[in-house]
């Protein structure tokens, strides 16, 4: 198993490296099947102290006197985010960078830390909303909702093991989990 963002694991089922990988935005290549098997959806994150933490409604234009604290390019997280952010007039341009980081644990940190401000999934904020360590804050006029999907070879007849664990996606509700 390995943990990397969706462009590496795209580049390792095609370089046969991965058997079948479970990305966070869909993939589009001719070798490659793709199929949703979990929905998510990503918020806003600011640290407990932060100016929008109070706010009780957040436009997209409140988002960009602020520093963000991102994942790196080619992450399916950041590229949900952009595109859903684009479509609702943003210049990503616009958009004050401070940092990218490679992993959700990493942005989180950084976030507490006050550092600037981020869009990741819920699921993976759960414990530090619950601390009140972090605060989740939705976007007025944006969806950030987004599948999951399992990705491999079209030509590849996958092992049993895979079809298990696809099986397994496909026919249970996880929403209690994520």
């Amino acid at each position: 198993m390995k943990v990397i963002n969706t462009k590496q694991i795209l580049e390792d089922v095609l370089n046969h490296q991965l058997t079948f990988g479970l990305v966070e935005a869909e993939v589009h290549h001719p070798d490659v099947h793709t199929e949703p098997v979990l929905s998510d959806e990503l918020t806003l994150i600011v640290p407990k102290n932060h100016p929008l933490a109070g706010q009780e409604t957040i436009g997209v234009q409140d988002l960009l006197p602020y520093p963000f604290v991102l994942r790196e390019q080619g992450s399916g997280t950041r590229r949900v985010m952009e595109e859903e952010l684009a479509r609702a007039g943003c210049d990503l341009s616009s958009l004050k960078i401070v940092m990218e980081l490679g992993s959700t644990g990493a942005v989180k940190s950084a976030v507490e830390a006050g550092l600037g401000i981020s869009v990741i999934s819920q699921s993976s904020v759960k414990h530090e909303t619950a601390l009140g360590v972090l605060v989740a804050k939705q976007v007025e006029g944006v969806s950030f909702a987004r599948s999951f999907h399992a990705i491999y070879l079209s030509s590849t007849l996958l092992p049993i093991s895979a079809v298990t664990f696809l099986s397994f996606l496909r026919e249970r509700d996880l929403s209690q989990w994520l």
